[in-house]
């Protein structure tokens, strides 16, 4: 995952791994406490297009809690494990 800026020319910089996925291409996220910070992340695939034996879209669901620091790590976990 990203953290994109449009302040000046812009940037791109890596806010880090969404918990164990190694990919997640067409998933979706939301912001839903932006106060707190807390980002929702759900399914997604490892591929856009292609189609691996055996391998399926994701049915993950992973809660992220960010901090004012864009270089910190993410406190990402299971949705089930911030209830």
């Amino acid at each position: 995952m990203n953290w994109f800026s449009a302040n000046g020319s812009g940037s791109t910089v890596p806010a880090g791994a969404r918990g164990s996925d190694a990919d997640a291409m067409n998933g979706n996220a939301v912001m839903y406490d932006a106060v707190a910070g807390k980002i929702l992340t759900v399914g997604g695939a490892p591929s856009y297009q292609v189609t691996v034996a055996g391998v399926v879209a994701t049915e993950k669901v992973w809660l992220m809690i960010t901090t004012e620091d864009a270089s910190a790590p993410l406190a990402v976990g299971f949705a089930s494990c911030f209830l």
